[in-house]
């Protein structure tokens, strides 16, 4: 198995990579035995992000995608699963365009793409909740 890791040097470097490993808690013990501090270590994914290239954003407003990110954030906070999460907007919002990637989205959540979609989602947040908080200050 492969791992990417973000790990930080004795020096104080802060390094990213990957390893390649029988599990994670022996890549663990092979980078702290280097001397590392993990910072994160995640099982790298070979997932079939198929489905993505179908999912189409068209002309979604930069508004619009503000605005989901937004109440995504809010609600996965709260403790909702995705699944519910993006049901509750889907039918809250306005936009056709993004109700129909929602929609694909949905479908794919439920049809067991989940974990992977889930990632995918969890990651489109993060960044657009680095980009928000850079842009608003």
């Amino acid at each position: 198995m492969k791992f990417n890791y973000t790990i930080s040097t004795k020096e104080g470097q802060i390094k990213k990579g990957v390893i390649s490993s029988y599990d994670k808690e022996k890549a663990i013990t092979e980078l702290k035995n280097k001397g590392y501090l993990i910072i994160s270590i995640e099982e790298k994914t070979k997932g079939n992000l198929e489905f993505l290239s179908k999912i189409e954003l068209g002309r979604v407003s930069n508004l619009d995608k503000v605005l989901f990110a937004k109440y995504l954030s809010i609600m996965i906070k709260a403790g909702l699963p995705i699944a519910e999460a993006l049901e509750i907007i889907k039918n809250q919002i306005t936009s056709s365009r993004l109700k129909k990637v929602l929609d694909k989205v949905l479908h794919n959540v439920k049809a067991g793409v989940g974990c992977l979609c889930q990632k995918v989602l969890l990651n489109i947040l993060k960044s657009l909740t680095s980009f928000l908080l850079i842009w608003l200050k």
